[in-house]
């Protein structure tokens, strides 16, 4: 008896023959372990077969079962054949991204958020039953449709999200209902479970083997019918899915930045394609949402091809919070008078306040006084970050420094490695801010939650919960904190250094900056009047002043006016191709031959004409990247721009024929298509 096993990184599958000890365990779509390449691999088993023509090769035996029932399904399989067109990856490549890697570590139990003990669903809003009636109406069609859910900050679009899956689960669907960060997951999650009881799972990237293997079983069993996650959950095995959430759809974390770079939602449509609409039931419909939708999401939305709905209005009544923009100076450090004055004032009146500053550490990098050269990491072509360690309060360059790259740390030296002058700390970051509270605020309870202190989940649960109970007065973070919180106590919200961002090499830095600031605003005053005090010294700056003026729509319409004329997204599609090495050269030189080979075989569009074409593309590159070393591989890239998708997957197949034998251990290329960022 023979399988065929199908590896990552290949798409056609491999003949092994089953032995005799093992045919009694073996079943369709189990994961066995085999030699490939005198190394033994994990493989999905895709066929079975009982005898096998003769072959030039010998074929070698399985060496163990893994699974003892399926790991996939028949829609996964299809949903696989998808993603390997689309995502120019492997079929390999696609089906080892759905499965979680089984495994008898131990695991930790998530600590879910605690709920208001007043908390409960409120009964829908008017304009909430208009959206809700408005998107049955359309999904009563026999054909899948996308939905753009416009909704201001505390305007209540999680009511009509809940609302809309107790019509889909009624119907007989399951439904998957998508997140950006895992403290989302935690913060929804009892709510959740108290609604659906046992029909829903939870599932994240956060979670150990173990557990997660488990609620994976329980979805593909068909025990959960409702699926609760971050990114990885598209990928849940789920049966006839007919509706998916993605809540706060702007958030650059439903884009994979590993392997092959899949966008969730975009992963979330393919899905809904594979779904047959049940009889006399609604259609399959995808619900994007957020009060900063993506800038390409909302060109949709206007032009038709989504269906736009609006939430102007908060459910609460309450109006939109004042902000306030003070003269500042970076002279008068990172808490301005007026914002410490608007913190006092709100704190005597028994409220909570939030303050964003979207960068982790203490500073920035340390300087030398003397020659005024920086401490890089050795490994990357990026400044080190200096973060203050528990027993550093009594001397300011007690530390470590840390590459937010590659994850070295060293400690603090003495002096400049270079010319021996004392080192100074620049800029700053949450540490920075966290010092500063006990001493302006003393006696106030305070926390922060970033990227450091969320990476242990019980601190993070313990830290949203003593907020949701008023007991955290003052809770400094990076944009985490901008994510979809309801927190009732909050009627403060200061933003420092509103202009970190804007000085990125990306034709979306002004759309992040906008999204972060409007979103951490959009945390104040949800439940009684709040206020906003924004300290940025680039008031004038697009992306600050549509934030000061909450004009989302006027900032949208002027960026993608620039986007028409410049060709990008959505105007076009991109794909960008990094080769990595530890030799410079061979790291460029791969993309010369490449894009040799591209000019050869079409007809570039000239980057300066206005006549585009869709059969044209065009090639910017190759150029080192902007972080030009990490983890000592030298990085450059090409960047190739798309005004038709045929031609892009064209052209995406023979990139892929010719990079496929270029692979090395000492090169590394990544092709990322619809690119997020270009660093």
């Amino acid at each position: 008896m023979f399988a065929e096993i199908l590896f990552p990184g290949h798409n056609l599958p491999l003949t092994y023959r089953i032995p005799e000890k093992l045919r009694k365990q073996i079943l369709l779509y189990t994961r066995v372990q085999a030699l490939l390449k005198e190394k033994k691999e994990t493989g999905l088993l895709v066929r079975l077969h009982e005898t096998q023509e003769n072959t030039s090769y010998q074929i070698l035996d399985i060496l163990r079962v893994i699974d003892k029932s399926p790991i996939i399904n028949s829609t996964q399989i299809r949903l696989a054949e998808k993603i390997k067109e689309n995502y120019l990856c492997t079929l390999g490549d696609a089906l080892f991204q759905m499965i979680p890697s089984g495994s008898r570590e131990t695991f930790i139990e998530d600590k879910w958020v605690q709920p208001d003990s007043s908390e409960q669903l409120f009964s829908l809003k008017p304009n909430q039953q208009k959206v809700i009636q408005d998107i049955l109406e359309v999904v009563s069609k026999k054909s899948v449709s996308t939905h753009l859910l416009q909704g201001i900050t505390g305007s209540g679009k999680t009511r009509v999200y809940l609302e809309l899956v107790n019509y889909y689960l009624e119907a007989g669907y399951t439904v998957l209902y998508l997140v950006p960060e895992i403290s989302l997951v935690l913060n929804f999650a009892v709510q959740f479970k108290n609604l659906f009881q046992d029909r829903i799972s939870i599932l994240h990237s956060g979670m150990k083997g173990s557990k997660k293997l488990e609620e994976y079983r329980k979805i593909m069993h068909g025990q959960a019918q409702l699926v609760l996650g971050t990114r990885s959950a598209v990928f849940a095995p789920l049966e006839n899915l007919g509706l998916v959430i993605v809540d706060e759809e702007h958030d650059s974390s439903y884009k994979e930045k590993s392997g092959f770079y899949y966008q969730a939602k975009r992963i979330a449509w393919l899905r809904l394609h594979l779904t047959e609409p049940l009889a006399d039931q609604y259609s399959p419909a995808l619900v994007l949402g957020s009060a900063t939708p993506s800038f390409e999401s909302y060109h949709f939305a206007i032009s038709g091809k989504f269906h736009h709905h609006k939430l102007l209005e908060r459910a609460t009544g309450i109006h939109e919070s004042i902000v306030h923009v003070p003269e500042y100076d970076s002279a008068m450090g990172p808490i301005s008078p007026f914002l410490k004055a608007k913190i006092e004032e709100h704190l005597r009146a028994g409220s909570q306040v939030i303050l964003l500053l979207n960068r982790r550490g203490y500073a920035n990098t340390m300087i030398c006084k003397n020659c005024h050269a920086g401490l890089q990491c050795k490994r990357c072509a990026v400044s080190l970050t200096f973060h203050k360690t528990s027993d550093s309060n009594l001397n300011p360059v007690t530390g470590i420094l840390k590459c937010h790259y590659c994850d070295h740390s060293e400690p603090v030296p003495t002096s400049c490695p270079g010319c021996g002058g004392k080192l100074k700390a620049i800029g700053q970051g949450t540490q920075k801010i966290e010092e500063l509270i006990p001493r302006f605020f003393p006696n106030i309870p305070f926390a922060r939650l970033d990227q450091d202190t969320g990476r242990d989940r019980e601190q993070m649960a313990s830290i949203l919960t003593g907020m949701k109970s008023g007991e955290i007065k003052i809770l400094v973070g990076t944009q985490m904190i901008a994510k979809g919180f309801d927190l009732p106590g909050v009627t403060l919200v200061g933003i420092l250094n509103a202009d970190t961002g804007l000085s990125m090499p990306d034709f979306r830095a002004n759309e992040r900056v906008f999204q972060i600031t409007s979103q951490a605003a959009g945390r104040s005053g949800r439940h009684k009047n709040g206020e906003v005090v924004i300290q940025t010294l680039q008031p004038e700056n697009p992306a600050i002043n549509a934030a000061i003026v909450n004009d989302y729509e006027g900032l949208a319409n002027f960026e993608l006016s620039l986007r028409r004329a410049m060709g990008y997204p959505p105007f076009s599609r991109l794909i960008r191709i990094v080769a990595q090495s530890v030799s410079q050269f061979e790291a460029e030189s791969v993309l010369e031959h490449l894009v040799k080979l591209l000019n050869e075989q079409h007809s570039q569009h000239d980057l300066f004409s206005e006549q585009k074409t869709e059969t044209s593309f065009e090639i910017l590159g190759p150029a080192p990247a902007p972080i030009e070393r990490i983890k000592d591989f030298y990085r450059f890239h090409v960047i190739l721009k798309f005004f038709n998708s045929a031609k892009l997957h064209e052209t995406g197949q023979q990139i892929q024929s010719f990079l496929r034998t270029r692979k090395s251990s000492q090169l590394k290329i990544e092709i990322d298509l619809d690119p997020l960022d270009i660093l």
